[in-house]
């Protein structure tokens, strides 16, 4: 896999027997990948299939492993048309609080589902319900990706009037 590109594989959910005592039956895990293209994607797919053969094989299991996929949805691709336009919306609205050099992420999100399914453009973009000040003292820290958690964290809590005023104008501009 080319080392330039990020790919994130996280294990959200196993599931495996009823209690300490007995040896369980089966085993599930959820897995979740994100890559930014398709190749990249197929590779780590075939990687987790690899992994778990592998230890199905070194543990002795008696049957071969069933690999389902359950979700997928396609890469976010942003209309760039479309998002030159909202970056000159959100930047006349928003002012200074508006960060526009923002890296690419691997999201896992439905939005391009959506869109695609309907032939129609689209353009994902992340708005914050931090307070101001928070942000700054971690930025002066260079905490920023340790303490500002994600919607995918277990303790994710944004500020809920910030984040719903921040969300409403952002889709009413």
């Amino acid at each position: 896999m080319d080392p330039a590109e990020a790919a994130v594989v996280t294990l959200g959910s196993l599931q495996a027997g009823q209690t300490e005592t007995i040896i369980a039956e089966k085993a599930v895990l959820r897995v979740n990948v994100r890559t930014p293209t398709t190749a990249t994607r197929k590779k780590v797919l075939a990687s987790v299939r690899r992994f778990v053969d592998a230890e199905c094989k070194a543990s002795g299991c008696p049957k071969e492993p069933l690999i389902e996929e359950s979700t997928s949805f396609p890469l976010i691709v942003n209309d760039e048309s479309v998002a030159r336009r909202l970056s000159e919306s959100f930047s006349s609205h928003f002012k200074d609080n508006l960060i526009t050099n923002f890296p690419g992420v691997n999201a896992s999100e439905d939005v391009s589902m959506l869109a695609f399914s309907v032939d129609k453009w689209c353009c994902f973009w992340f708005f914050g319900g931090i307070d101001d000040a928070k942000w700054d003292e971690l930025a002066k820290e260079g905490r920023l990706h340790q303490d500002i958690l994600s919607n995918h964290s277990a303790h994710f809590a944004s500020l809920i009037h910030l984040t719903l005023r921040v969300g409403m104008g952002a889709l009413c501009v």
